[in-house]
């Protein structure tokens, strides 16, 4: 753990330490989760240009958009509407301050109300926020194993002379129809794959919206969270 020297120590104790940990970790892990759906995003970009016709890549798509829409509005109210200003706050009631206990307060005050609106201290939200950014980790780490199980690419060939490169003709034609059946196979395992994921990020983010509005009520500043979050359920 980071050793905060005096006179620091008086104001940045160890249980404030404890406080900024929690935000930070959870904070980057959404960044990684944004990253790593960012990566999902750029692979599935990378295939358009092959033929996807018949394959699960075009509902993968949308899906993976629907998790980037979920977590960058998550990013969003973290930073601009609960770090970013609360620490405004703080810094202006900073330059008011007469004497070291005002200055304790008003960080203290900074800490315990970002944990709150950063869902840190709302278990029920939390564990949901939880449960999709799971999701969303499992689906990125499946990806590339999908998309490349799912889309044929074919390897090219070096031409061959005479005889012997007629006869690796024939040898690749008779491999199609199994080449086929095998795809077939392949993105109908796929296929139930997305389909998986797709279902359960799409049942626990409309779990997510009642526990959200709910929460509003008591919490105002859930409100805009509880809006985008809902803006990207009702695009499911």
């Amino acid at each position: 753990m980071f050793q905060v020297q005096w006179p620091l120590s008086i104001v940045i104790s160890r249980k404030a330490l404890t406080k900024y940990q929690l935000i930070f970790r959870f904070l980057f892990h959404c960044k990684h989760v944004n990253r790593q759906l960012c990566g999902a995003w750029q692979l599935h970009q990378g295939v358009r240009a092959i033929n996807m016709r018949g394959t699960a890549i075009p509902r993968s798509s949308l899906l993976c958009r629907s998790m980037l829409k979920f977590i960058n509005s998550l990013l969003h109210y973290l930073t601009f509407e609960v770090l970013e200003p609360n620490w405004h706050v703080m810094h202006n009631r900073l330059q008011t301050a007469k004497s070291i206990d005002e200055v304790i307060q008003f960080h203290d005050f900074f800490l315990d109300k970002c944990l709150r609106e950063c869902l840190l201290l709302l278990p029920e939200l939390l564990k949901k926020v939880e449960r999709l950014k799971s999701l969303c980790l499992q689906y990125t780490s499946a990806t590339q194993r999908l998309i490349s199980s799912s889309v044929d690419i074919p390897k090219s060939e070096v031409p061959s002379k005479g005889s012997l490169g007629l006869e690796k003709s024939k040898q690749g034609k008779s491999r199609i129809p199994s080449r086929v059946l095998k795809l077939a196979i392949t993105n109908s395992t796929v296929t139930d794959s997305i389909l998986k994921f797709e279902k359960e990020f799409n049942a626990e983010l409309h779990s997510l919206g009642p526990i959200l509005s709910n929460s509003a009520q008591a919490e105002p500043h859930l409100t805009h969270l509880a809006q985008w979050i809902l803006g990207v359920g009702n695009e499911q």
